[in-house]
Order: structure tokens, then C-alpha cells, then sequence
């Protein structure tokens, strides 16, 4: 029996003290309320996720990624909906853009990414064969959606492998990726305090 089934590894569903939240197949995010059961939609991405993550579950910063590189960060908190009840709602931080290429005879797997531990501006996202910190702004900015933020640093695998993973340490002093090679690299995050 031929099986065409790939097994991938991402994360779909983000989930804070306030909210859920899931990705739906056209890159849309549906977004419940947990204490009110009120849902919302919130769109933006063209293509399907491949990575979504709460800061932590006592905020509703919220990061996504889709498989096609582009990443958002927006609050999500109540307004008033059409209708004038409260519904979930979101302002866009940040915009960014990833390589999504492929880098060696398999496809790419999908863009992840990981939240710093303790410091909700920095953001690490890997794709293709680099992984790249953002900057996310503490504030909406006054275009929305704003501008395409570049990423502040990238580092790039010393292989020509591709990255399937990334994730700080629990001080945030250093940062990991895997790779499709089945290597980890390290990288020490200047900085930090020890």
C-alpha cells in the first residue's frame, strides 16, 4: 500500500488564559473566547499555519506563522463586534517575512518558531536554512497593518540543511536550532545577563 502521507511537526493550536485559538486550512485563525464562548476570525495569512504560540497564558500576544514564510504578531483582546456584543478582536504588531526555499532534496518543512522566556519583544523564527529574531514592538503602530519588519539578527546553518525546529533555553541566554540533518546548533544570545 502506498502511503503519501508526510508526517510533520506543527503546532496548530495556541491556548492563554483567555483565549484558544486554532488554525484553519485557507491560513485563517479562528479565536474563542474562553470565558464567553464568543468566536471570531481573524485572516491575514496566505497560505495554511504551520506555527502558532501565546507569549505565555497570561498574555494574548500571539504569534503565527504560515507555510509560506510570513509571520504576525497581534494582540487579541474584546471589542465590540457588528452586532455590539463583545467579541474577540486583534491589533497587528508586527509583520515579517521569512525565506521558505528549499535548501537540500527534500521540501522545506514548515516555518517555526519560538518566543523568548521571559521577554515578550524578542521573537526566533526558523526557515529554510536561517534563523532570525525579531523585534516585536510593545505598542500598535499607527499604520495597520504595519510595515514588513526585517529581522534584527540571522544566523545561518553552517549546513545546507534546513530548519525543523527552533527554541531558547529556559534563561533565553542561548538559542537552539534543529535542522533536517538531524544536527542542533547553538547560538549564544548576546546580551543577556547571567
Amino acid at each position: 500500500i502506498k502511503n503519501e502521507l508526510k508526517l510533520e511537526h506543527t503546532q496548530q493550536v495556541a491556548i492563554s488564559n483567555s483565549y484558544i485559538c486554532y488554525g484553519l486550512k485557507a491560513g485563517h485563525i479562528r479565536t474563542l473566547n474562553r470565558n464567553t464562548a464568543t468566536r471570531a476570525l481573524f485572516k491575514g495569512h496566505p497560505a495554511s499555519l504551520s506555527y502558532i504560540a501565546f507569549f505565555n497564558a497570561d498574555t494574548n500576544l500571539l504569534a503565527s506563522a504560515s507555510r509560506e514564510g510570513d509571520i504576525t504578531v497581534r494582540l487579541v483582546t474584546d471589542a465590540a463586534g457588528p452586532e455590539g456584543e463583545i467579541v474577540p478582536a486583534d491589533t497587528v504588531l508586527m509583520l515579517g517575512q521569512l525565506p521558505v526555499q528549499q535548501v537540500d532534496a527534500s521540501p522545506a518543512p514548515p516555518v517555526t518558531l519560538a518566543w523568548h522566556p521571559s521577554i515578550s519583544q524578542i521573537l526566533a523564527a526558523g526557515a529554510a536554512g536561517t534563523v532570525s529574531i525579531f523585534e516585536v514592538p510593545t505598542g500598535a503602530p499607527a499604520q495597520q497593518p504595519p510595515a514588513l519588519s526585517e529581522p534584527g539578527i540571522k544566523y545561518s546553518l553552517p549546513s545546507n540543511a534546513a530548519v525543523t525546529a527552533v527554541a531558547f533555553s529556559p534563561r533565553g541566554d542561548l538559542l537552539f536550532a534543529g535542522d533536517s540533518a538531524g544536527y542542533v546548533h547553538a547560538w549564544w544570545m548576546e546580551g543577556e545577563e547571567d
